[in-house]
């Protein structure tokens, strides 16, 4: 029997599917009228003339439209044929499918043709099955929910199909961040899940002293009166600290050559200036205000390499608020392409979001590439900046970690890889590293950059 997450698996990779399809169809409407194929007789048979514009002749248009779904099917079977190869002969494993692995070819040639007419009906009908199945699913988790048989009216039924786990979990974070919020010991409040993938609120917290303080469930009170327990699970991680290094770090204000990090990547102003980006704690001198820096030609920032130490720009920019802690330095033409990857000339800027959760990533650090996955997607933490003891609490960061020999909780980075970029598996970026506990890497999300009027490059000038 196929499985229900099976079945939502292959509902959305039709809805995907559609999609390319439609598009290879509207590729195909644009070309047909290629001057090369009007001798071809299939062509002259059923393709010649208007597939663009509508007819105002009743007939000639029940034509056109004919011709138009024999098009959508041959785009239907050319994208099933395709997806056929990646899905069968090839390594690449799908979970939620795994059962189309094991069908016979008999099944298989059924399934061929039953995907190639359904991918014609268009992704709006994909998306309609999609909503539909969904809704089920709900409909099905509320019926196994013995308070739905207390309801007393159709509304309240309403209303309770229409209370998702997401709104149940964004309340519960809220009233867990105001019922803590001046509590001592907290270094991190987030969405998680638990082993069983149940949603439930994540506290990382300094040391065993304060596991007392804390309930082990927040209780949320829905719009029918009703109350949902929603677990909080309790982690040890030791402080979140700036992960800057004393020293062998790849880039340092002049001003504080012991205090080093991890240069990020290139990126660009709107007058397509190449400039460093890193962490401000990085680019830093002490006598910069934390809030704010817009200077030009200030503080040179030197790169160590294996051949010694060079000066690849001057701090420009930096600020460390609420939203992040983001340095960048105008950088000499001369030595742009000495300090690029070669391996990262094209790059694209991925989300973070719920659907990020459990994502394996590779973070580019000080002395090598780290591997781990996202844990929380949304993180409200607490930083310490040993430098100058200085603290900030930071909002909608995101964490990482990685299995480790004393338990599931692992930093995948240590001091030094402040101002990494973190990648994921379709080398988008997703963040730039600014802390570590024990436990987790902690990192802002790449939007604050954009919001600041800086694009990640997509290719070197020529």
């Amino acid at each position: 029997m196929i499985p229900e997450d099976g079945v939502v698996a292959f509902v959305i990779t039709m809805f995907i599917l559609s999609q390319i399809s439609e598009r290879i169809c509207n590729l195909l409407k644009l070309n047909l009228h290629n001057k090369y194929l009007i001798n071809i007789y299939f062509y002259k048979k059923w393709f010649q003339g208007n597939l663009q514009f509508k007819e105002e002749d009743p007939q000639k248009e029940k034509i056109r439209e004919k011709k138009i779904l024999l098009i959508s099917l041959i785009a239907g079977s050319l994208t099933t044929f395709l997806f056929f190869i990646f899905l069968f002969g090839s390594n690449f494993y799908i979970d939620e499918l795994r059962y189309l692995k094991y069908t016979s070819y008999l099944s298989r040639g059924f399934l061929f043709i039953g995907m190639s007419f359904f991918l014609s009906f268009g992704a709006k009908f994909w998306h309609d099955i999609l909503d539909i199945l969904l809704a089920y699913k709900n409909i099905k988790r509320k019926l196994a929910d013995s308070d739905t048989y207390l309801i007393e009216g159709t509304e309240e039924l309403q209303q309770k199909i229409s209370l998702t786990d997401r709104i149940l979990i964004t309340d519960a974070f809220e009233k867990v961040q105001k019922d803590y919020a001046t509590m001592e010991g907290i270094v991190a409040i987030a969405i998680g899940r638990t082993e069983q993938k149940q949603y439930c609120i994540n506290i990382h917290i300094e040391d065993k002293r304060f596991l007392s303080k804390f309930r082990k469930e927040v209780i949320v009170i829905d719009g029918l009166g009703r109350a949902h327990h929603i677990p909080i699970e309790i982690i040890v991680t030791g402080i979140a600290r700036a992960a800057y290094a004393q020293v062998g770090g790849e880039i340092y204000n002049g001003a504080n050559k012991d205090r080093t990090g991890t240069l990020g990547y290139i990126v660009y102003n709107s007058a397509n200036q190449p400039h460093l980006l890193s962490c401000y704690h990085v680019l830093r001198a002490d006598v910069h205000n934390w809030s704010y820096f817009g200077r030009e030609d200030q503080e040179d920032i030197f790169i160590r390499t294996n051949s010694g130490e060079q000066i690849v720009g001057e701090l420009t920019y930096g600020f460390r608020n609420q939203l992040g802690d983001l340095g960048i330095a105008k950088i000499k033409k001369d030595i742009l392409y000495e300090i690029q990857d070669e391996k990262l000339k094209s790059l694209k800027i991925g989300d973070v979001n719920n659907s990020s959760i459990g994502t394996k990533v590779s973070i580019k650090g000080m002395t090598q590439v780290k591997e781990g996955i996202i844990w929380e997607s949304s993180v409200e933490v607490d930083m310490h900046y040993p430098s100058d003891k200085t603290k900030e609490k930071f909002i909608n960061f995101f964490s990482i970690t990685k299995s480790g020999e004393g338990g599931r909780y692992q930093s995948p980075t240590v001091e030094g890889d402040s101002g990494a970029i973190i990648f994921n598996g379709a080398k988008e970026a997703l963040g730039i590293v600014v802390g570590i506990s024990d436990k987790f890497t902690y990192a802002m999300k790449l939007d604050v950059l954009q919001k600041c009027g800086f694009n990640i490059i997509k290719k070197l000038p020529a």
